[in-house]
């Protein structure tokens, strides 16, 4: 969700919002526990963050200004601004490793080398993990979509980045996966 399109946002929703901290304002709340006011932005708009003590407690290293953070929690639109009551916070590092659900690597036989394919898959042997992966290859003539049954792959900056090295900067796009909180 983008915090200035809150067009068809529901209040009590849960939000899943990512963006750069530009506050945090600790309070102590009634049990004497500190919690939190977060300000969170993205490229087009802003969002308050509250996050009560106990998840403030956990997550409070990913929130300090200027970190890239992915909040979940519940929303409320207040006029163009939106509100998010704060269950979880997970740094921007963490976030394509543990919602991608699966990988599309998109491979063009008319613009690789003839090694690169091979290249492909020791790239995905060595980097085994949990995500699904899909190549959706094309020629001049057609495209076709194939899953990589034998190949789960963890979907690392690393591996981003080799993928992006070898098939080229658009070629590799990721599925999020749905924690149904």
């Amino acid at each position: 969700m983008h915090f200035g399109d809150l067009e068809g946002f529901t209040s009590g929703a849960t939000a899943r919002a990512c963006g750069i901290v530009t506050s945090v304002k600790k309070k102590i709340d009634k049990r004497n526990n500190t919690m939190a006011f977060v300000g969170l932005e993205d490229f087009s708009g802003k969002a308050e963050c509250i996050i009560f003590s106990d998840p403030f407690a956990k997550y409070q290293p990913f929130l300090h200004p200027d970190a890239m953070v992915m909040v979940i929690g519940k929303g409320e639109a207040n006029g163009d601004i939106l509100k998010i009551l704060v269950n979880e916070v997970y740094p921007m590092e963490k976030v394509r490793e543990k919602f991608t659900k699966s990988i599309l690597l998109s491979i063009n036989v008319n613009d690789i080398q003839e090694n690169t394919i091979i290249q492909l898959r020791d790239l995905m042997e060595k980097s085994k993990g949990n995500c699904a992966c899909f190549l959706s290859v094309t020629n001049s003539a057609w495209t076709k979509r194939f899953h990589t049954r034998r190949f789960m792959v963890d979907p690392t900056d690393q591996f981003v980045a080799e993928v992006r090295k070898m098939l080229g900067p658009a070629s590799i796009r990721f599925t999020g996966a749905h924690t149904g909180k």
